[in-house]
């Protein structure tokens, strides 16, 4: 991800939020996830504090159910919302499931590149 260029990464970026009128994006994610206290930077010190941000990540965005009596239940891909009324930041939809290992290398590409 360190490579991934700026440009191309920004563009993408900036179509996901042209499109959902600011709704969906990598950006919009980062700024969520920082809003959680979640981590730039993933080694294996944090690895809790990471793992505990990325479910309360994935219920703010819909990705996950909080259940008050059992741990969150993780929609299926079939079942997320691709409509324009889904929760702030629930596209791209690219960490759902093994996404979470590249998640803060992209959030921290994305800082770096000015995003």
């Amino acid at each position: 991800m360190e490579t991934f260029p700026c440009a191309d990464l920004q563009e993408l970026d900036r179509l996901w939020m042209y499109y959902s009128n600011n709704r969906f994006g990598f950006s919009v994610q980062k700024d969520i996830w920082i809003s959680l206290d979640g981590i730039l930077y993933y080694d294996a010190r944090n690895y809790w504090k990471f793992a505990e941000t990325y479910i309360k990540f994935a219920e703010r965005i819909g990705w996950a159910k909080k259940s008050w009596f059992a741990d969150s239940r993780w929609l299926k891909y079939k079942d997320l919302n691709f409509s324009i009324d889904a929760p702030r930041g629930h596209l791209p939809a690219i960490f759902h499931w093994h996404g979470h290992e590249i998640m803060d290398s992209l959030f921290l590409r994305l800082k770096v590149c000015g995003s």
